[in-house]
C-alpha cells in the first residue's frame, strides 16, 4: 500500500467531486412521492396562515396575555377575598346588594350556630292575598 500526502490543495481540487457525487446518490435515494401525515398537513396550513397575516397573529397573542393577566387579577382577588371569613362574608353582601330591582332578604347573626325562626306576618296588607 503506498502513501499519499494529502494537502489542502489535494482536498481543494478532489473534493467538489466527491460533493456531487454524495448530493448525485442521496437525490437519487429521496421518494419524490411522498404522502405527509393529516397532521403534518393541518400543522402546516396553521404555520401558512399565521405567516400569511402576521398582524393577526400578533393580536391574537396580545389578547391571549391580556385575558391571561386579568384572569390572573381576577383569582387574586377571589383568593385573596375568600380567604378571610369577614372578607368573604362582606363580598357576598355587597354581590346582594348589587341587584337593587329585587327584593333583599339579609339574614346575619353575631353567634356562630345561630339557627333562623321564620317570621309569620300579623296583618297582610291591602291588595295582597294570602297563599299557601
Amino acid at each position: 500500500m503506498r502513501s499519499m500526502e494529502v494537502t489542502d490543495e489535494w482536498l481543494y481540487q478532489h473534493m467538489p467531486v466527491v460533493d456531487n457525487a454524495m448530493i448525485t446518490a442521496l437525490e437519487n435515494q429521496v421518494d419524490r412521492e411522498y404522502v405527509f401525515s393529516k397532521r403534518f398537513e393541518q400543522k402546516m396550513q396553521k404555520v401558512i396562515r399565521r405567516e400569511a397575516h402576521p398582524v393577526l397573529t400578533g393580536a391574537q397573542q396580545l389578547l391571549k396575555r391580556i385575558a391571561i393577566f386579568f384572569t390572573g387579577i381576577v383569582c387574586g382577588g377571589l383568593v385573596l377575598t375568600l380567604s378571610v371569613d369577614a372578607y368573604r362574608d362582606k363580598f357576598f353582601m355587597t354581590l346582594k346588594t348589587l341587584r337593587e330591582d329585587a327584593t333583599q332578604y339579609n339574614y346575619s347573626s353575631e353567634e356562630k350556630d345561630a339557627v333562623l325562626a321564620p317570621t309569620i306576618p300579623t296583618c297582610i296588607p291591602e291588595g295582597y292575598t294570602e297563599t299557601d
